[in-house]
């Protein structure tokens, strides 16, 4: 992972993560938005998780502005994550819903929601590698959402 500053940690924590999310898994596990929202504080407890996102994420900012200087761009997330109640449901694009399956997997496994079988499918070099590509997809998305 990068190394980035204190304040982007303190930016993307546990709670904030599980904020920005709640309208995406409510959407695919059907769930209301109270549920989605336990659900994922609860996944959010493991560090795994929320590093994996705060990787992607910082990533996404990095690639989508590469130009400009990363302090401004992580002031520029503070105030918007800041500002906003509500995170609408993420558009994940038809061609990475591999990897969103894998974070999906992930955030069950993590919340105590998951099956033996769907979490070993993750201990493979393709679910390892299905799930990077998620951190790095949704983090693209996400950083959209903050920086853009």
């Amino acid at each position: 992972m990068s190394a980035y500053s204190n304040e982007f940690l303190g930016l993307i924590t546990k709670t904030q993560m599980a904020r920005i999310l709640t309208e995406t898994y409510a959407l695919a596990r059907n769930l209301d938005l109270d549920d989605a929202y336990n659900r994922l504080e609860i996944a959010f407890s493991g560090e795994q998780l929320l590093r994996g996102f705060q990787s992607g994420i910082f990533g996404g900012i990095t690639r989508l502005r590469p130009d400009e200087n990363i302090e401004k761009l992580i002031q520029r997330a503070v105030k918007r994550v800041g500002r906003r109640k509500k995170f609408r449901a993420l558009r994940i694009p038809r061609k990475d819903e591999g990897g969103w399956a894998a974070l999906m997997i992930k955030i069950e496994m993590q919340a105590g929601f998951s099956t033996g079988e769907a979490m070993g499918m993750l201990d493979t070099p393709e679910g390892a590698a299905l799930l990077q590509r998620g951190y790095e997809v949704l983090g693209h998305e996400i950083a959209k959402i903050l920086v853009d």
